[in-house]
């Protein structure tokens, strides 16, 4: 079955109507793709479904539910643990009549268990609905997509710690700006400030992580591999989401600079962009974060000042 709900709401509200009135009907899908720019959205009404389905205030404690997620720094989901998770969804309910199955970051299977996990979606217990939550929809296999409901949800958390975000923008537009003065006078500066932004940028990664660590280890009992294998994702997530808004800004910065002078600056605009990719590809091979950002820093300094 294939569907596809989008809503402009703020709040996921509607989606949980509307599935929990098929469910009611018995009409639920028996597997529902949830996909988001955040798995945090996803997770919540995943969890506020299940204690609908279980019928319990906690989810994570009740007997029927089960998890699979991805291990280790790797973040690879075994063919082992799935083949444990679809073990446990052919047994009987311990409690009630139906069995809940999350399976976080389906598109981190290899293909031997994204394989194994597809003959479960074709034949699917009949008291059991299974809820998958990613935030890359594009990287499951197309006959994993075209065996779920698939439902789109808004971001409530785009820009985790809102607070910090901001102000860590604020300095980068500063040090933008300053770049427009004269050399002579500012050249120290401008390095003191790279240095600044680059320490802010480990705190504000190594916060947002902590706090949403946190949240995640409240809601489930993890391993340590699991442990392992969620802070590495959370990790990669936010990097993602502070470069894209890195560009957002530099471009904002780049139409400042036409409005007050008429003239767009093209070229340093292209080659900060660039520095910006590059940046981002060296932290896909495990470069060091503050590393990869004071590369970024140092070529846009050269890019706007020459």
């Amino acid at each position: 079955m294939i569907g596809s709900i989008r809503s402009t709401r703020s709040m996921s509200d509607v989606v949980v109507e509307i599935l929990q009135k098929s469910f009611s009907q018995e009409r639920m899908p028996h597997a529902v793709l949830f996909h988001s720019r955040d798995l945090q959205t996803c997770q919540e009404v995943a969890f506020t479904l299940a204690k609908i389905i279980l019928k319990t205030e906690s989810p994570r404690l009740h007997p029927d539910l089960h998890t699979l997620r991805p291990v280790n720094k790797m973040r690879q989901i075994s063919v082992a643990n799935t083949r444990s998770l679809i073990k446990n969804l052919q047994l009987s309910t311990h409690q009630g009549s139906h069995k809940v199955a999350l399976v976080y970051e389906p598109d981190r299977m290899n293909q031997e268990s994204a394989n194994a996990f597809l003959k479960t979606l074709e034949e699917p217990p009949s008291d059991t609905i299974i809820f998958l939550l990613t935030t890359r929809s594009y990287d499951l296999l197309p006959t994993i997509i075209s065996r779920c409901f698939t439902i789109a949800l808004p971001s409530k958390n785009f820009l985790p710690d809102p607070d910090l975000w901001e102000l860590w923008f604020k300095e980068y537009h500063k040090w933008l700006e300053s770049l427009r003065e004269n050399p002579a006078k500012k050249t120290a500066s401008w390095f003191i400030n790279i240095y600044g932004l680059v320490v802010r940028f480990d705190g504000i990664i190594d916060r947002i992580v902590n706090k949403q660590r946190e949240n995640a280890e409240s809601s489930e009992s993890l391993n340590e591999e699991e442990k392992v294998a969620l802070d590495s994702g959370l990790r990669k997530g936010i990097r993602t989401r502070f470069l894209e808004e890195i560009e957002v800004e530099t471009q904002k910065f780049a139409g400042r600079i036409f409005r007050e002078t008429k003239k767009y600056p093209v070229k340093p605009l292209q080659n900060s962009i660039q520095a910006l990719e590059k940046s981002n590809s060296l932290l896909l091979v495990n470069f060091q974060e503050s590393a990869a950002l004071e590369y970024f820093l140092l070529r846009t300094l050269r890019y706007w000042t020459y």
